[in-house]
């Protein structure tokens, strides 16, 4: 992005998407498919993190650009126009993973004046403020029902949380305050108040983006449960939907699971993968912890 800005171009998702993958490698596994029209398939990459005790956590991620004009503006779903979000959301739930959007937010000299606010913040090669430049939005929040519309990108920005941070097995999530605490079950209920590693860190940072929404909601907290596929961790959850239309806590935590699906193992393996994969989405990309 940096290059491009000193050039004086533009960079564009796809191109980015390209150069991180291409920079991300050994340490990351990806296939790129045949590519659709993005506005009828909806998101772009099935992602998949696998961590050493075998349980892994996959996400169908979107890309989406930041702009900066006279206000901060990402392409998130409007009244009227909600194509994307719905093929991203109707894929991701097919394929029993997480919707989210991967924000490409620029440098820190494109986000000026705003800044990471961290007290380690420097004005010149801020550590914080680069590692910004890609983060992680659950989908949920891209909605009105969330919280953002398309001229909501700063506070967008706000609620991501950097791609580099998911690497980070320090990296702190404080659920004490979730809503269904005293209404789930033991295991979830440890899921949420313990410290967590691997494939479940990563589910629980995005969930805690989410959760955070939700309590800033006015809607009751249900006590209906949903029962999910038993290759999931945590197979009951709360049905409450919130302000966001889909009940929030298997949105993200269907994509946790005990083993990845098979086709990770093949993506591993440079065989072809299922049609439902191939076909819905741009390709795939495996981290493994």
């Amino acid at each position: 992005m940096r290059s491009n800005e000193d050039a004086g171009e533009t960079w564009n998702e796809t191109t980015v998407t390209d150069i991180i993958l291409q920079h991300a490698r050994p340490f990351v596994k990806s296939a790129k498919f045949n590519q659709n029209q993005e506005g009828v398939t909806g998101a772009d990459w099935v992602w998949w993190w696998l961590d050493d005790v075998g349980e892994a956590f996959g996400m169908l991620v979107q890309a989406k650009r930041l702009r900066i004009g006279t206000k901060w503006e990402i392409d998130f779903p409007y009244p009227g126009d909600w194509r994307q979000y719905k093929n991203l959301s109707a894929t991701a739930a097919e394929l029993d993973l997480a919707p989210v959007y991967a924000l490409y937010l620029g440098t820190q000299r494109y986000r000026a004046p705003v800044t990471c606010r961290s007290s380690a913040h420097v004005e010149d090669d801020c550590e914080r403020c680069a590692m910004e430049a890609i983060s992680l939005l659950p989908a949920l929040l891209g909605t009105i029902g969330g919280g953002f519309d398309q001229k909501d990108g700063e506070a967008a920005y706000r609620a991501s949380r950097p791609l580099e941070s998911f690497a980070d097995a320090g990296t702190h999530v404080d659920l004490s305050l979730e809503l269904h605490l005293d209404r789930v079950d033991p295991g979830l209920r440890s899921f949420l108040l313990e410290p967590q590693h691997g494939a479940r860190q990563i589910a629980k940072m995005l969930f805690e983006r989410v959760a955070e929404a939700r309590r800033g909601q006015f809607s009751l907290a249900t006590e209906e449960r949903i029962t999910t596929d038993g290759q999931q961790i945590f197979t009951e959850y709360p049905l409450d939907r919130g302000h966001f239309g889909v009940p929030y806590y298997p949105n993200i935590l269907r994509g946790l699971r005990r083993t990845p699906p098979a086709y990770v193992m093949d993506a591993l393996a440079g065989f072809e993968l299922p049609e439902a994969i191939r076909k819905n989405t741009a390709g795939i990309v495996v981290k493994q912890l």
